[in-house]
């Protein structure tokens, strides 16, 4: 049965609280969720997923679009994920705050403003990304999947 993607998040999660892939009962811990035009919300490890996506009456260049559409939508839910639980002491070790909060070589808006604010603002804009990566998804609309 031919279905269109709706919507597609990435979760990684630990060890002890993965999943099995819908597909092929695999258990995985790097998760894509996939909302279809079917109402099905279907769970898949990236192996099952590119077999479901390259399958799809995608053009080379689609393929080339739409993974690249993958890493984007992996990349900013990774970066939500950090910024909801991350403390400053973490955040300053992995100098994520080198060139904003800490810069004393450029005047930076977020010099001497406190951590959390930042912190929120990042939250923000991961969630501005990810709604963009869900607009981008449209581009696919037309494009059928085997499910």
């Amino acid at each position: 049965m031919k279905a269109r993607i709706t919507n597609i998040n990435f979760a990684h999660v630990g060890r002890n609280e993965g999943c099995c892939c819908d597909r092929c009962g695999q258990y995985i811990q790097n998760i894509w969720y996939v909302d279809f035009s079917t109402g099905q919300r279907i769970t898949f490890g990236i192996d099952c997923f590119e077999k479901v996506w390259k399958a799809g009456n995608l053009s080379q260049y689609g393929i080339k679009m739409f993974r690249k559409l993958l890493k984007s939508i992996e990349y900013h839910n990774k970066m939500h994920e950090y910024w909801k639980t991350v403390t400053e002491e973490q955040a300053r070790a992995d100098g994520q705050l080198a060139w904003t909060i800490d810069s004393t070589e450029s005047d930076s808006y977020w010099q001497g403003k406190p951590f959390e604010e930042y912190r929120q603002f990042e939250l923000e804009c991961c969630e501005l990304r990810h709604k963009e990566d869900q607009e981008e998804l449209q581009k696919f609309r037309k494009c059928g999947f085997e499910i």
